[in-house]
């Protein structure tokens, strides 16, 4: 039911893919599947920049959706760092 609304709106599949991807990512606390969600997101980026124009994504929804992955990789990187700060404070408390 999803595909075929945005479908009928003019929505290619990797969009709703995207689309889908993006809204989901900022919820996931898994660190493996938000680095999936990232390099997922890049890919699909790429693709839809392709299937829009030869020049890529009209520039505004470009920069939106540039702005949300570098959201999504701040979020990898400081849940990256809290991770290592607490396998250092692990380590500290058994050494």
């Amino acid at each position: 039911m999803f595909s075929r609304v945005f479908l009928t709106m003019g929505l290619s599949k990797t969009e709703i893919n995207f689309r889908r991807l993006l809204a989901a990512a900022p919820q996931q606390h898994h660190q493996s599947k938000l680095i999936h969600y990232v390099s997922t997101l890049r890919e699909l980026l790429e693709q839809l920049a392709a299937e829009r124009t030869p020049e890529g994504l009209p520039r505004k929804l470009q920069e939106d959706l540039t702005d949300e992955m570098v959201g999504l990789a701040q979020q990898l990187k400081e849940s990256t760092l809290m991770m290592n700060q607490s396998i250092k404070n692990i380590e500290k408390v058994n050494s």
